[in-house]
């Protein structure tokens, strides 16, 4: 190089005549910062002055990488005897955050001189105040005449969406130079032109595009930075891979193992067509308390732990997931809950004849019966709830008996008719429990309870002439 673009360089690299009579003296007195040893320079102008001359043509001269990670990061903090970059020299600055007791670097102190993260900090309720727009306690974006405001009440500029051509708040998108709604932004599609599943990037709702069809010059788009193959416009990680993340985080117990059955469910959530869901579904509380609760109680995944946790409907779904990837193996559920309420419904009662009775007739016949017609196969809702419907009739007729003190082995004729002139709930059930009753010597015999004769499906009419089917068909 000549030294019009040496001196160019230097003038660039600092304003000062003082400043540019240091870099000289440094790079004169020690040349090896200009071939790779650049971290240990005095002076941070020394890092701008190869910068520049780099950018002049000079290929010899090695801007020098972060020599704690490796990294092509700026140098701008001084670290012993050399330079690192912002988050290393952070990084070694950590220390014990008071709020959440992790070593982070730390940004704040209170009153007390205790050291606050920046995230502790953020949230802190004296950094919040309550917002003109929104009326909600949040930190403060900035303050209008109106008061502060949050960052979702910034004012911003209404414009027509590019893609979906609705009117609303957005930005600017860089991949096609259009607007961009919020609603958009997120917008999970599959694209018209390659058919993989993505962020939607451009087109329109009816044929959406995802990032490689909008521009499929590799060089444009960067990458994400854990798996290296989701093409976005930044390095942060993609919504598969924070997905993947979120479910280690969660699946992993206070010693951080992780069940193979919750990893396996991992594996397969990770891999589903539009991971967007996957994570709005894990971010709702109260299926972050069900996994929670079950990670920390039990070091084994299964059936049996799973039934040891109060029961709700998000734990049967997280069930049925275990069970359809592998992970347990299946069981029918409709005949475990059926089983649960007919214990529930003999624990209500003193032991004696009565909950005999019901044990036998509930799970000694019907039930019985149900398992050898089913074999192999599930039950299904009807034949659940008819279950049901006899303990609820047979159950009724206990309970009234009960309240009468009498028992089921001195009822006579006439309790049965006083009881059915009631107009149970069951009616037919309970005359079904009174025939077995009296058939197993329950109770008294003699006693007679209306039954309906079903007589099998009527005979299908077949047709014998040319004439039109019965109906008009």
């Amino acid at each position: 190089m000549n030294a019009e673009l040496i001196l160019g360089a230097l003038e660039r690299a600092h304003q000062r005549p003082i400043g540019r009579r240091q870099i000289a003296a440094a790079a004169i007195e020690r040349p090896e910062l200009l071939t790779g040893e650049g971290a240990s320079a005095p002076i941070q102008g020394v890092l701008r002055f190869l910068e520049e001359l780099r950018a002049a043509g000079a290929a010899s001269v090695v801007v020098p990488p972060c020599p704690s990670r490796g990294r092509a990061n700026p140098l701008k903090r001084p670290l012993g005897a050399v330079r690192v970059c912002g988050n290393c020299a952070a990084k070694a600055g950590a220390s014990l955050c008071s709020r959440c007791n992790k070593q982070k670097p730390i940004g704040h102190c209170d009153e007390n001189g205790d050291p606050f993260c920046s995230s502790c900090w953020a949230r802190d309720p004296r950094n919040l105040e309550t917002c003109a727009g929104c009326g909600t306690r949040r930190r403060v974006y900035g303050r209008t005449a109106a008061g502060p405001i949050c960052l979702q009440c910034r004012p911003r500029t209404e414009r027509v969406c590019g893609i979906c051509g609705r009117t609303g708040r957005g930005t600017i998108s860089r991949a096609t130079g259009k607007p961009l709604c919020d609603l958009c932004k997120g917008h999970w599609i599959v694209c018209s032109r390659c058919g993989d599943g993505s962020l939607v990037r451009g087109g329109t709702l009816k044929e959406p595009l995802c990032a490689r069809c909008v521009n499929p010059d590799p060089d444009f788009w960067k990458r994400c930075r854990i798996c290296s193959t989701t093409w976005q416009l930044t390095t942060a990680p993609c919504t598969r891979c924070s997905l993947d993340a979120r479910l280690r985080k969660v699946f992993a117990a206070d010693d951080g193992t992780v069940a193979p059955e919750l990893d396996r469910l991992r594996e397969r959530l990770v891999q589903v067509d539009r991971p967007v869901y996957a994570l709005t579904w894990l971010r709702k509380t109260n299926v972050q308390s069900t996994i929670t609760a079950l990670v920390r109680e039990h070091s084994q995944v299964n059936h049996a732990a799973l039934d040891a946790m109060p029961r709700s409907r998000t734990l049967d779904h997280f069930r049925s997931m275990l069970v359809s990837v592998g992970a347990l193996e299946f069981r029918d559920e409709g005949l475990v809950r059926l089983e649960r309420e007919v214990k529930e419904t003999l624990d209500r009662y003193t032991p004696g004849e009565h909950p005999r009775a019901l044990r036998g007739f509930i799970l000694w016949h019907l039930m019985r019966r149900l398992r050898g017609r089913l074999k192999d196969k599930s039950a299904s809702v009807q034949q659940i709830q008819n279950v049901r419907a006899h303990l609820a009739g047979a159950d009724g007729f206990l309970r009234w008996l009960e309240g009468r003190g009498k028992s089921l082995s001195g009822c006579t004729q006439a309790d049965v008719d006083g009881y059915l002139s009631t107009k149970p709930a069951h009616p037919k059930k309970c005359s079904a429990f009174v025939r077995w009753a009296v058939r197993r010597r329950y109770a008294p015999a003699g006693i007679k309870s209306p039954a309906i004769r079903w007589t099998g499906r009527p005979a299908r009419t077949t047709r014998t002439s040319g004439g039109p089917a019965p109906g008009g068909c």
